[in-house]
């Protein structure tokens, strides 16, 4: 299992420099983005951002077309720290999304905890 973690913080590590970052007041702005939680459904369930949709980074390719449609509207990914966020934005930008950003910081960032 720890190889598990190993992996995808090593993959995480890899898209945070393939993806854009945009800080909360320019990715949440007027709403004009899909905010896409990339975390596990009890973790939103626990806490998540008004107006997110829940997109468990592991599905993003099943379920990508599915909750979003349009491969040019505008989304904005996140997770708690931006590790999964970018992963999400990563993996939406390979399936030909053309206006994907993830979230500096995650939730977190946003909640104004540290870390």
């Amino acid at each position: 299992m720890t190889d598990h973690f190993e992996d995808r913080a090593r993959r995480a590590e890899d898209a945070r420099r393939r993806v854009t970052h945009a800080s909360a007041d320019e990715a949440l702005a007027a709403g004009a983005r899909t905010v896409v939680d990339v975390r596990d459904p009890a973790e939103y369930d626990a806490d998540h951002l008004d107006g997110a949709v829940n997109l468990p980074v592991d599905e993003i390719e099943a379920r990508a077309a599915e909750l979003l449609p349009d491969r040019d509207a505008p989304v904005v990914t996140y997770c708690n720290g931006g590790g999964r966020g970018s992963l999400g934005a990563d993996t939406l930008t390979r399936l030909g999304y053309t206006d994907v950003v993830n979230l500096d910081g995650g939730l977190r960032g946003v909640r104004g905890q540290d870390g």
